[in-house]
């Protein structure tokens, strides 16, 4: 009704709660463009171990001087208290949102992700998926542009040309959604998860090691400057 997009898609079971999401600190793809899950809290209240409720932060943007000490408990797994109430930034829905898959091999996808990072291009989610999660024959690139509708179509131009050697599709807008549910929940179809934190340059040795020492199954891994691996 309002046209507001809470802008989370935190990997994991269908439902999961917002405590459990800030308090895990576990972020999807969309943390390439728009940030890890603390970077939408804007205040909050937590109960500590002696039953005291303390309150930071606050309900607009640019209201908090001084270190916001809520977002100490983002990813504190409970150890500081429980958290019991959030106050959370709300995004304009995007008029135009167009999701972009590239296939080729691993080596070809990590390196026009780094090419698409360094040129400055806006994407919402840049995500390197293996063939076991993309449920294709080798390696995909899946990028997410959202805007308006001229700004999005420049963008995914300059994709195709920074990364002419890939082979790159557009998938329905109906398909779109159940493509990045998939891909953030891939995880759960295994017995056990790592999840593993490079930086951009050492991604693919990152990658190497994780075949050479438990082999390449599901793997959803950051393509762009923000993220890790699962």
């Amino acid at each position: 009704t309002h046209h507001m997009w809470l802008a989370i898609d935190p990997p994991g079971r269908p439902g999961r709660s917002l405590g459990s999401t800030q308090a895990t600190a576990t972020s999807g793809p969309l943390r390439q463009g728009i940030g890890p899950v603390r970077d939408h809290v804007l205040g909050m209240a937590v109960v500590t171990g002696s039953g005291r409720v303390v309150r930071s932060g606050g309900k607009v943007v640019k209201n908090v001087a001084g270190f916001d000490l809520g977002k100490l408990h983002v990813g504190g797994f409970g150890a500081f208290g429980v958290m019991t109430e959030f106050h959370l930034r709300l995004r304009a829905l995007p008029q135009q949102d167009t999701t972009l898959l590239a296939r080729g091999s691993r080596d070809a996808c990590t390196a026009a992700g780094r090419a698409i990072t360094e040129a400055g291009i806006l994407v919402h989610a840049l995500e390197l998926l293996s063939p076991a999660v993309a449920a294709e024959s080798g390696w995909v690139l899946a990028a997410r542009l959202t805007g308006t509708p001229g700004g999005v179509a420049a963008d995914a131009t300059a994709l195709r040309n920074l990364a002419s050697e890939l082979d790159w599709s557009e998938l329905r807008p109906d398909r779109a959604p159940a493509f990045w549910h998939l891909a953030s929940r891939a995880m759960l179809g295994g017995a056990t998860s790592f999840r593993l934190v490079a930086l951009q340059p050492g991604r693919d040795e990152l990658l190497d090691l994780l075949e050479a020492t438990v082999g390449l199954g599901r793997v959803s891994a950051g393509a762009g400057s923000a993220g890790g691996a699962r």
